[in-house]
């Protein structure tokens, strides 16, 4: 069984360029992503108030199930 990875991006006001970085992770082979339903995947959006991005990122490392993470 291939191990699972988590993909965590926080942004601030770029969410208008976020579809750039979700398409090219949907073209990835390795499939044990997480990511969009639509091919099995799951998408977990967290919204919050600008705090910085380590207090973001450290939002989204509680959320992460994956074996790894990768933080593009």
């Amino acid at each position: 069984m291939q191990k699972s990875i988590s993909v965590i991006t926080p942004t601030y006001n770029y969410g208008h360029l976020i579809h750039r970085l979700l398409d090219s992770i949907l073209i990835q082979t390795y499939k044990n992503i997480e990511k969009f339903r639509k091919k099995g995947f799951k998408l977990i959006y967290q919204y919050q108030e600008n705090q910085g991005q380590a207090v973001a990122m450290d939002a989204g490392l509680k959320l992460i199930t994956g074996d790894y993470f990768i933080w593009p």
